[in-house]
């Protein structure tokens, strides 16, 4: 709260001779609030799939954003390759981040590295208190004797990393404030099982 003291100077106006102030006031109670960012998983689109190595655009995930208090431009987003006891980079080329139909950010997994970061080339706008799905796709690598990748069967997840909170992030409108995603655990995805081919059935 603010509150008025009577520790004043004060002077009257026309007789411009000093005022002793008496008594107190106080002030309203104010709180100041905070913008949460928070993500969870989102499979209504998605589900576990099966898909030939070496094809463009497999979508493996979507994600829920939510701003809280505040609109949020999210501004950039950590994935992470969270099944690595069966899959790695060498799996996968580029991860590509869609609203809707727009591509907005992209990210590519080197080495070792289970981390990967797309700063978002236009900051996608989370209106407050209302979710905004965000879907992920990748172009698979090939599989072959003589490529990074040698054997089918991978399961591959791509996960939104909310644990960091150097990661994700986006900046309050109103406010100006840097925002970082809540959360301590990964959100997990539903995945996609990677052949070098499969069969397909038909009528």
């Amino acid at each position: 709260s603010t509150d008025v003291g009577t520790d004043l100077s004060v002077t009257g106006t026309t007789s411009t001779g000093s005022v002793t102030a008496t008594g107190s006031a106080t002030g309203a109670v104010m709180t100041v609030g905070t913008a949460p960012l928070t993500a969870t998983g989102d499979n209504s689109g998605t589900s576990y799939k099966v898909a030939s190595a070496n094809v463009s655009g497999v979508t493996t995930a979507a994600y829920r954003f939510k701003a809280t208090n505040d609109d949020i431009n999210l501004q950039r987003i950590v994935l992470k390759l969270t099944n690595t006891a069966s899959s790695s980079s060498s799996d996968l080329t580029t991860v590509h981040i869609f609203d809707g139909n727009t591509e907005v950010g992209s990210a590519s997994f080197t080495g070792s590295n289970r981390f990967a970061t797309s700063t978002l080339g236009t900051p996608v706008l989370l209106t407050r208190d209302t979710d905004k799905i965000l879907t992920v796709k990748v172009d698979l690598g090939p599989i072959s004797n003589s490529s990074a990748a040698t054997s089918s069967g991978h399961l591959l997840n791509v996960d939104v990393d909310t644990d960091d909170t150097t990661g994700t992030y986006g900046t309050g409108v109103g406010s100006g404030v840097r925002v970082n995603s809540t959360g301590s655990t990964i959100i997990a995805s539903t995945g996609v099982k990677v052949f070098k081919s499969y069969p397909t059935l038909s009528q």
